[in-house]
């Protein structure tokens, strides 16, 4: 069973691809609607969350498994976003 995590806290570690197309744009989007509070991501990341005061830099290392990264997927406005 998955521990809940809150939907202003945005927690992944995919491929960096997918990360810069999927879920940094939904974390900026989460920013803009005053709803980001933490994102916990890869190490080297935080400079593409430059506008969210709380980034955590906690995995090593990246995966494509999506299961492992932590994602579930939303379709919001025709676009799938990974989000917790």
């Amino acid at each position: 069973m998955r521990s809940h995590i809150p939907t202003n806290v945005v927690k992944t570690n995919p491929e960096f691809g997918i990360e810069l197309a999927l879920t940094v744009p939904y974390a900026y989007w989460l920013h803009k609607q005053g709803d980001l509070e933490t994102v916990v991501t890869s190490k080297g990341m935080k400079p593409f969350y430059y506008f969210c005061d709380d980034v955590r830099e906690e995995f090593n290392q990246r995966t494509i498994d999506n299961a492992a990264a932590g994602l579930m997927n939303y379709q919001i406005i025709g676009y799938m976003v990974s989000i917790h």
